[in-house]
């Protein structure tokens, strides 16, 4: 059996030790998490992967045609361990409206490969709408985009019920 993988952006740096407490055989293989590039660090023997990417390729500067192309990079992240099962974990709302604007588009296309490829996929969590403060407790750290220790260890529960689910439907 081949390995559980955590790949993507800087988000997923953070989850990463938190996920770890739940899933302790769980490899990171997140770097700068730019689509481009992180299909060369999935192993191919992966058996599962949760990949979290969109927010930094959320670019105003996006030629037309990038719908397509943005989609045929995830495709290609699938492809590099054809065997595996993936959880596409969706990119949270960000505190920046314009940024939003921006991350919400990046959203859309991997949900539509997510489901065309038949791949679970999780909604952002734990609320669709940006806000700093979760039950009482910090959950977004000030630069509107990364979240607070206690929010990736609130993400990375959520994520643990999701796996939970995906082995569930893959067993």
């Amino acid at each position: 059996m081949g390995s559980l993988i955590l790949a993507g952006d800087s988000l997923a740096v953070g989850l990463y030790q938190p996920l770890q407490r739940h899933l302790p055989s769980i490899v990171s293989v997140a770097q700068d998490g730019r689509c481009a590039k992180d299909a060369q660090h999935i192993p191919a023997d992966a058996s599962m992967v949760i990949v979290s990417l969109g927010t930094n390729d959320a670019d105003a500067r996006a030629p037309a045609g990038w719908e397509q192309t943005y989609a045929e990079r995830l495709h290609g992240i699938m492809c590099a361990a054809p065997a595996a099962h993936f959880l596409w974990l969706l990119p949270p709302a960000m505190g920046e409206a314009g940024r939003e604007f921006f991350v919400d588009q990046r959203r859309r296309v991997i949900r539509d490969v997510a489901v065309a490829a038949h791949a679970l996929h999780m909604e952002p969590w734990p609320v669709s709408d940006y806000q700093n403060y979760y039950q009482g407790q910090q959950i977004r750290d000030d630069d509107g985009i990364h979240f607070t220790a206690q929010g990736y260890a609130l993400w990375a529960h959520a994520i643990q019920l999701a796996f939970a689910f995906a082995i569930a439907q893959c067993a």
